[in-house]
C-alpha cells in the first residue's frame, strides 16, 4: 500500500532537485557571462603554460634517453595532444554567447508544466515506463526544454508524453507506486545537499555580493598575471633547448592573443 505522505515528499524532492539543477546551470551561465573574458583568458593562458611545460619535459626526456628528435615536431605533437582542454575552452565560449532570456510569466508556465510531467512520468517515479524507447526520447526532450527554458518545446513534449502513455494504456494521473521509497528519498536529499554546496551553485553567493564579485575578478586578474610571468620565465629554457620562443608562441596561438587584451575588459566590469 502506498504511503501518500512519503509519496508526496518523494515527488517534492524530485522537483526540488530538478529545479536546483536548472538553477545551477543558469548560475553557471551568469557566472561565465559576468566574468567570461577573464575566465577565458585565464583558462587559455593556463593551457599555454601546460603546453610549454609538456614541450620542455618531452625534450628533456628524449635528451636523457639519448634519442634524436626535432624540437619543432615535439611542439606539434604536444599541441595535438591537448584536445580536451580546447573542448573546455569552447564550453566557456559557448556559455559566454548564450544570452537567452524568458519572461517571468513564461518561467512560471515552464515550472508548472515540468511539475506535471515529473509527477506523471519521472524515471524515478515510474522506471518501468522507461523501457519504452519513445518515452525515453520524449523525457530527454522535455528535460532539455525545461533546462533550456524552451516553453514551446516543453508544451509539445508534454502533449506527446501523455499521448504515448495513452497508447501504452498507462494511467497518467501521476499516482504511482514507488519501491524502496524511503531509500530513494534519502538519496535525493543527498543529491540536493551536494548541489547546494558545490560549484556552480555556490557561485550565486559571489554573483549576489558586489564585494565578493570584485574579489573574484581580482583573483582571475592575478592568476592571469602569474601565467603571463611564468610563460616569460619559460622562454629561457626554450632558447636553451634550441627553440625559437617567438615561433613557439606563434604555434601556440599567441598571434591571436589580442582577443584577450586587458582593454577588452571594460572598466565597469570591476564592481
Amino acid at each position: 500500500m502506498k504511503d501518500d505522505l512519503l509519496y508526496d515528499k518523494y515527488i517534492s524532492l524530485i522537483l526540488e532537485r530538478d529545479e536546483l539543477e536548472k538553477e545551477a546551470d543558469l548560475i553557471k551561465k551568469r557566472f561565465v557571462m559576468e566574468l567570461g573574458d577573464l575566465i577565458e583568458k585565464d583558462f587559455w593562458l593556463k593551457i599555454q603554460c601546460i603546453k610549454i611545460k609538456k614541450i620542455l619535459g618531452e625534450i628533456v626526456a628524449r635528451m636523457n634517453a639519448e634519442e634524436d628528435f626535432d624540437p619543432e615536431e615535439i611542439v606539434g605533437e604536444v599541441i595535438l595532444s591537448l584536445t580536451d582542454y580546447y573542448a573546455q575552452l569552447e564550453e566557456i565560449r559557448s556559455l559566454k554567447e548564450d544570452e537567452g532570456t524568458i519572461t517571468s510569466a513564461e518561467a512560471v508556465k515552464i515550472k508548472r508544466i515540468w511539475r506535471r510531467i515529473s509527477k506523471t512520468v519521472h524515471p524515478d517515479v515510474l522506471p518501468e515506463v522507461f523501457e519504452d524507447e519513445k518515452i525515453r526520447d520524449l523525457w530527454e526532450k522535455a528535460h532539455a526544454a525545461y533546462k533550456g527554458n524552451n516553453l514551446k518545446a516543453l508544451i509539445e513534449a508534454e502533449i506527446l508524453i501523455y499521448n504515448r502513455l495513452d497508447e501504452l494504456g498507462i494511467d497518467s494521473d501521476g499516482e504511482n507506486e514507488v519501491e524502496n521509497i524511503s531509500e530513494k528519498i534519502a538519496d535525493i536529499e543527498l543529491e540536493i545537499e551536494d548541489i547546494k554546496t558545490s560549484e556552480p551553485y555556490i557561485f550565486k553567493f559571489v554573483l549576489d555580493d558586489p564585494a565578493k564579485l570584485s574579489e573574484k575578478k581580482e583573483e582571475y586578474m592575478q592568476s592571469i598575471k602569474e601565467s603571463e610571468d611564468y610563460i616569460e620565465e619559460l622562454k629561457g629554457p626554450m632558447i636553451l633547448f634550441g627553440l625559437d620562443p617567438d615561433a613557439v608562441m606563434n604555434d601556440l596561438g599567441f598571434t591571436v592573443y589580442d582577443e584577450f587584451e586587458d582593454d577588452d575588459i571594460e572598466d565597469d566590469d570591476m564592481v
